[in-house]
Order: structure tokens, then C-alpha cells, then sequence
């Protein structure tokens, strides 16, 4: 059967040179971009397009505990009251402000990662001109979360955020939907926000992780902003000046994440020295009459003050609805919620962040925490202050003065001491060495006691507590 007649013929075989050479060019492209690029499986770290998934249906909870290994059981069954993801329309309107403070890129912390939708929306200008670090504490969604990311470059922790070892005041970003609830973190350590609810926790330790002048853009519960004792919010106002904060309306991250929780926005900047601390947001007052829902009639409903200076943040009208426990001031609105967003994004600050150069990061390296040793204590290795964090010590050496250096030191060497004699003593060593070692505390005590006073003093304990807030001074001999 003939379809087409062709009454001329086409000389191929005439321009075959051309088509060699052409074919040839870009087989050396492929073997060039091959060498200088490697194979990255259609997996890059430079943003691009997130697809939500849902279930209609509740999951199949048998098929489920048969699929999963025991531990991976049990991590996402720890975690599921807050793996509640968030719709990517407010994702990107966070990044949208982000870039209106002025962020063109740098260090990246995203503290609850998930399965790393953050990252992935994330603008390709800025994921091209940043370095970002990423922990999430479920297991399985850690490493769906590592095979997406951790070929493009993402640093990938799978632990608790509160047991993840990260230096201080190193990042310049620290972005995420942070897990929320009445409960607190497994922290052990002296901070002073240890024992906050576990999404205020998020931003203390957020604050010490992220440079001064660095932001931290976090979703967090409305309990923050409109919880009735500011304890909280004066540290946090301690540590950051508020930029802005948008309340978002019940219902945000329903079909996501099938919850009506209401939720803010917080956008902070961490204060340099010699920055005032703002005071504006640390009081409640009451909602305006341009908030109040036209169905609720009573005048004196509680709300931060700083909605009730700035109503144009609160996304919706303000009227009591029950949330379970009790009825509580709830933020109602029907509309494109995506639409107000990005009106709330268009009034916030603009040039508000100042980048800084950063030097060429130094090469990672781990050094194992001793049997036994107690998180938040210091260790000396290689003449240098180290911090235990989990399973690990973070060098510190830098972040203390001369002075605080030469108290820990001098504090790490008498309990080093101490340690050795008990040890002896336990062991029944013989009458001489125990002598010795107790001339070798007793004059280690000495000199130390004569040049910066008793062990008790508020300076020694002030050296080990270098703006994170550490209570106690010296770690025990258990430690």
C-alpha cells in the first residue's frame, strides 16, 4: 500500500560529512559534561517542581508493619503526630519573602526537613549560590530525603534536631515548617530553652545556630505569638528582632495534611550586639474591630499585640471556635488563600538582611565523643575547646575569648585529675601512685584557684556559658 509519492529524490548520503561531524560534536559534549558533571539520575539540587500527594483512604496499617523494618516501625510511629507537610503555595511564598529581605544565597538550615519539600521548592537562583544542611528524625522519610537531595549536594542528618551536632552561629538562613505540640524535646542539656514546648524549642536552638544578622522563617503554632506568658517570646525577643509574622487562617494545611490547626509565619532576624530589643510583640492585646468576624459579638477576644498594631497580617476574621479542649480565638476565611499570601508577602520589609562573605568552609571532621561523656560538658582534643553534642564534640575553641578558654582548660584539667584519682582509688593502686596523683590535682587546683579564685565563682560559671544560656558550670565527675 502506498501512502505518499515522492517525485524527487533526497541525496543523503551527499551531506553525510555534516551529519558526522554533527553527531561526533555531540558525542564529545555527552563524554565532556559526563567527566565534569558525573551521572545525577535527573536528581539535582537547584529547585524544581513538587507534586502532593494525598490518600483518600486511610493507609493500610497491617501491609504497612509487614513492609517496614522494625526500627523504621517504630521512627514513623514516633513521628506521626507531626509529619504534617506543607502546601507548596506557602512554601514558596516563604521564599518569596526571603528574597525580599534581601537572601541571594548562603548557609541553608532547614531543621524538620521531612522528605525535603523545602529544599526542593526552593528558587534556582538561590539554590545555585547556597549550601544547605538538612535533619529530619523519621527514619524512612530521612532517607527518601537523602536519595532526593544527597546526591545534589544537601548535607543530610537523620537524627533529633536537639541531638544533632551543628555549629553555632554558622548559617545564615534556618527555614521550616517546625514540629508543634504541648510536649518537650529529650534535651539534657543546660540551654535555657531545653525545656520550652517543642516548637519554641526549634527557634532557641534555631537562634544559636544561625549567625547574628541571620534569619530564621519558621511556621509555628499561633501559641507562640498569643500564648498568655511571654516567657518565650521575651527570650526570643532577646535573641531576634521580628521582621513581620502573617497569621494563616484554619484550614491551610487541611488537605495536606488533614489538620485545622492555625498557624503563624514568623519571620526573625537575629540581632547584632549593639541592636535594641524590641518589645512591640511580647504583650497580647485585644482584636480590632476590622479583625472581628461578623458572627462573633464579644469585644474583647485575645490576640498579640503586635495583630492587633498590624491587622493587615491576619489572614481572615477572628471569631471563637472550639479546638478540641476549649474555644479559643480562631482566624476564619473564605478566598484564595494563596492570592492573600502573596499580598501579605508584597507588605513585608524589603533590604532587611545583609549577606556577609563567607571564607571557603573547612572540611568536616568528626571526632567521637568518649564512652560516657555527658552532652553539653567540654573536652579538650588537639589544644582545642570542644562541646560533646550527641555522639560527638563540636569545636567550640573559637566562639570563647582568651580568657574563657583559659578558665575551661583549667577547669577540664582538675576534673581530668579528679577522674584519674578516683580511678586509681577504685582500682586499690599502690600508696605511691595515689600520692602522686593527688599532688598532681592538688597542685592543679592550687594554681588555678590562685589565678581565677574558687570553682564557684560567677566568673568561672559565666565561662561556660557563652550566650547559650548554660546554668550549670561544671560538668559532674560522672560526665
Amino acid at each position: 500500500m502506498e501512502f505518499f509519492r515522492i517525485h524527487k529524490d533526497i541525496p543523503f548520503m551527499k551531506h553525510a560529512l555534516v551529519f558526522n561531524v554533527i553527531s561526533l560534536i555531540t558525542f564529545l559534549l555527552a563524554v565532556f559534561f559526563l567527566v565534569t558533571k558525573g551521572l545525577h539520575f535527573s536528581v539535582e539540587f537547584t529547585g524544581g517542581t513538587l507534586m502532593e500527594v494525598a490518600y483518600t483512604e486511610p493507609p493500610a496499617l497491617e501491609r504497612l508493619r509487614d513492609t517496614l523494618a522494625d526500627d523504621d516501625y517504630a521512627s514513623a510511629r514516633a513521628s506521626v503526630n507531626n509529619s504534617h507537610y506543607t502546601p507548596v503555595f506557602v512554601i514558596e511564598a516563604m521564599w518569596q519573602a526571603v528574597e525580599r529581605f534581601g537572601f541571594t544565597g548562603g548557609r541553608i538550615l532547614e531543621p524538620a526537613a521531612g522528605i525535603g519539600h523545602f529544599i526542593g521548592a526552593m528558587p534556582r537562583n538561590l539554590a545555585e549560590r547556597s549550601s544547605a544542611t538538612a535533619v529530619e528524625i523519621d527514619r524512612v522519610s530521612g532517607r527518601i530525603l537523602k536519595a532526593l537531595y544527597a546526591p545534589g549536594g544537601v548535607d543530610v542528618r537523620i537524627a533529633p534536631f536537639e541531638k544533632t551536632p551543628l555549629p553555632e552561629q554558622w548559617f545564615d538562613l534556618a527555614i521550616g515548617n517546625v514540629p508543634f505540640g504541648k510536649y518537650k524535646v529529650a534535651d539534657v542539656s543546660n540551654r535555657a530553652y531545653a525545656r520550652f514546648s517543642i516548637h519554641n524549642y526549634f527557634f532557641g536552638r534555631a537562634l544559636d545556630l544561625v549567625r547574628p544578622g541571620g534569619l530564621v522563617c519558621f511556621i509555628t503554632s499561633s501559641h507562640t505569638m498569643d500564648a498568655q506568658y511571654d516567657a518565650v517570646r521575651e527570650y526570643i525577643a532577646a535573641q531576634a528582632h521580628l521582621l513581620g509574622a502573617i497569621r494563616l487562617p484554619k484550614g491551610t494545611f487541611a488537605g495536606i495534611a488533614s489538620t485545622e490547626v492555625q498557624t503563624d509565619i514568623l519571620f526573625l532576624r537575629k540581632r547584632q550586639r549593639a541592636e535594641a530589643v524590641e518589645a512591640k510583640w511580647l504583650k497580647l492585646g485585644t482584636v480590632p474591630d476590622s479583625l472581628r468576624h461578623p458572627q462573633c459579638y464579644e469585644r474583647y477576644l485575645p490576640i498579640n499585640a503586635w495583630y492587633a498594631e498590624h491587622p493587615q497580617f491576619c489572614i481572615g476574621r477572628i471569631r471563637r471556635e472550639s479546638n478540641g479542649y476549649e474555644e479559643v480565638p480562631v482566624a476564619v476565611f473564605e478566598g484564595n488563600l494563596e492570592a492573600a499570601l502573596a499580598e501579605r508577602i508584597a507588605l513585608l520589609p524589603s533590604g532587611a538582611y545583609r549577606p556577609v562573605a563567607h571564607q571557603a568552609a573547612p572540611l568536616r571532621v568528626v571526632v567521637p565523643a568518649e564512652a560516657g561523656a555527658r552532652p553539653g560538658s567540654y573536652r579538650l582534643h588537639q589544644g582545642r575547646v570542644h562541646r560533646v553534642e550527641g555522639c560527638e564534640m563540636v569545636d567550640v575553641h573559637d566562639q570563647l575569648n582568651a580568657t574563657q578558654r583559659a578558665r575551661v582548660t583549667g577547669l577540664c584539667a582538675i576534673r581530668d585529675h579528679a577522674r584519674a584519682l578516683l580511678d586509681a582509688q577504685l582500682a586499690d593502686e599502690g600508696d605511691g601512685r595515689l600520692g602522686h596523683l593527688r599532688a598532681m590535682l592538688g597542685g592543679t587546683y592550687e594554681r588555678f584557684v590562685s589565678r581565677y579564685g574558687c570553682l564557684s565563682t560567677r566568673a568561672n560559671a559565666l565561662a561556660f556559658r557563652p550566650g547559650t544560656g548554660r546554668r550549670r558550670p561544671f560538668a559532674s565527675t560522672a560526665a
